[in-house]
């Protein structure tokens, strides 16, 4: 019974076949291989890209190195935050005041000029992974503002002669973000008295154009934005476990923050850091609150970084804070 598969060739028939064989298989190991390595390498990639859209700033401005200000470490439960005090008034009005995004204290003692002039208690603040405070191993504006609060309770706490009956906030671009989530979560604060007015420099007010914007840093394909948005989220939830911030979306105004007391807006005619998206939306929410008083002044003379030291600006705060009911 030679049959055909043990004929005359059928040596070579069969060690053909034995050869397609184990080619099929090492074909299939390979490919396995294959896509086992590309999803390691796409997970690489993608968890660099979740890494980098909770950066902190590379390089941090110095501490504040001037008399006038008294620095004073306030521990919460994330670590240790740097405030600068200025000398105290017992009884008088307070103003916090807030850097923005890669700056520090150092940067707004320009801006906290008008309020000590008009009789102030000014309270600076370094964020986390800013100046002299400590630093958070993945930054996010909620866990920040979580310290913040944490640190405000504190600082009320040892220092009640720095706190009078109204409360100011003044926040410079991502200071003004800030302030919009400590104005959403104002129930966690022990501040005696309520907010009085808000102050808020070329602020940003959500997080979907930054989220664009790293995506564009990175250039990061169209397709992956959607896996992109999911980790960051699911990586912003394990931070910020108690956190309202579900959606992208969470974290643009007003969801991610409104302001109901008397507010002056100074905004870069030309913002170069920002552009138009941020301050179009506060002035758009906060018209539909028409009982709130919204002021808002656009200066040509204004730009969004480097302006520390700002005459109009100061002038304009300065007005204001003079027609509020004390």
């Amino acid at each position: 019974m030679s049959g055909t598969f043990f004929g005359p060739h059928g040596r070579e028939i069969g060690l053909f076949a034995l050869s397609g064989v184990v080619l099929s298989l090492t074909v299939g190991h390979l490919a396995w291989i294959a896509v086992a390595g590309t999803y390691l390498v796409w997970l690489a990639y993608i968890g660099t890209m979740t890494r980098w859209s909770f950066r902190a700033p590379s390089r941090r401005k110095p501490p504040i190195q001037d008399s006038a200000w008294r620095p004073m470490d306030v521990a919460t439960r994330r670590g240790d935050l740097r405030f600068y005090l200025s000398d105290t008034q017992p009884g008088a009005d307070v103003v916090f005041v807030v850097h923005g995004w890669s700056s520090a204290s150092m940067r707004m003692t320009g801006r906290a000029r008008v309020f000590l002039e008009a009789g102030l208690n000014v309270v600076l603040v370094d964020l986390p992974s800013h100046g002299a405070s400590a630093s958070l191993p993945y930054w996010s504006a909620e866990e920040s503002v979580s310290m913040l609060i944490d640190g405000l309770n504190h600082l009320h706490q040892q220092r009640p002669d720095h706190f009078g009956h109204r409360m100011f906030f003044f926040g410079h671009s991502m200071g003004g973000f800030v302030g919009l989530r400590i104005s959403k979560r104002r129930n966690e604060l022990s501040l005696n008295g309520a907010w009085s007015g808000w102050v808020l420099e070329s602020p940003m007010t959500g997080y979907s154009e930054i989220f664009d914007e790293t995506c564009r840093l990175l250039k990061l394909p169209r397709v992956f934005r959607w896996s992109l948005e999911t980790r960051v989220l699911r990586k912003f939830r394990a931070l910020n476990p108690s956190s309202t911030v579900k959606h992208l979306q969470d974290a643009d105004m007003p969801a991610w923050g409104m302001l109901s007391e008397p507010t002056l807006l100074v905004q870069a005619s030309n913002d170069e850091r920002l552009g138009n998206a941020h301050h179009e939306r506060l002035v758009h929410e906060m018209k539909q609150t028409p009982s709130v008083q919204l002021d808002v002044h656009c200066l040509d003379s204004l730009s969004h970084s480097g302006a520390h030291e700002h005459a109009e600006r100061d002038r304009l705060v300065a007005a204001w804070l003079d027609a509020q009911p004390s």
